[in-house]
């Protein structure tokens, strides 16, 4: 199950759009076999929590419907996907409405809204601003139409800035990653979320959840989408490929 990047205020599952690029080289590189693209809520529809509640609709649809155990699940998110996907598992876990899916793929995951990681000369949102393709679409401003009528939700809400190093979030939300599905980080060393990845791989880590990170050298965020963008995105999608592999041979045998 894919949730699209586009900060929360572009982009679609149409498979004419350029996200549907992930899902193909999900199937054809990476080996699923099947890849369910959630169109959720965009913000300039509906603001947060409308995204999460399509998500977990899907969800659900995915169980109740066509017939899938959790298990047989992976919930992959791309930039704002991957913060969506995020989410998603947080609210599964906290309201036990529905079972965690088997793994979350996140890919160049946009963990922090609240833009706690984008202080200091050497934070890599600046230090990689000449090496990446994030602009305007990850402003105050993207923000702000996600929060809606909410706009101190992105520093206090595990559910829209889980990484967040402000302290009101640390002493007064449950922030653990605690019982997470294994959980597979694409990120790259050239992108400017690159600390986010960084952060949230030592953070779910230390909660305990089975973490496989996978880092490129200088591709630009949210590569995957990218066709144009190799060997990187091919390497990558091997890499996810021996990723799910290992993880089904490992509940095979557990």
């Amino acid at each position: 199950m894919t949730l699209h990047g586009g900060a929360y205020w572009l982009g679609t599952a149409h498979e004419t759009d350029f996200h549907n690029r992930i899902a193909m080289g999900l199937i054809d590189i990476s080996g699923f076999d099947r890849v369910f693209g959630v169109d959720y809520r965009l913000v300039l529809q509906e603001p947060f929590p409308a995204a999460l509640i399509d998500a977990l609709v899907a969800y659900q649809h995915l169980i109740d419907v066509e017939g899938y155990r959790p298990d047989q699940i992976t919930i992959c998110g791309d930039s704002a996907g991957g913060n969506l996907a995020l989410a998603l598992a947080r609210l599964l876990r906290d309201t036990s409405t529905l079972p965690l899916p088997g793994a979350l793929l996140l890919l160049s995951p946009w963990c922090d809204p609240s833009f706690s990681y984008r202080l200091g000369d050497h934070c890599s949102f600046k230090a990689n601003y000449d090496s990446d393709i994030v602009d305007v679409s990850m402003t105050p401003a993207a923000v702000q139409y996600l929060l809606g009528s909410l706009p101190t939700l992105a520093n206090q809400s595990p559910y829209i800035s889980p990484i967040t190093t402000n302290p009101r979030v640390f002493k007064e939300a449950q922030v653990s990653f605690e019982g997470y599905p294994p959980t597979c980080i694409v990120m790259s060393e050239a992108e400017r979320l690159w600390d986010e990845g960084v952060e949230l791989k030592k953070r779910t880590e230390q909660c305990g959840v089975a973490v496989h990170y996978i880092a490129d050298p200088d591709a630009a965020h949210d590569w995957i989408q990218f066709t144009f963008m190799e060997p990187n995105r091919t390497r990558s999608l091997l890499k996810i490929r021996d990723w799910r592999e290992k993880l089904a041979s490992s509940v095979q045998s557990a």
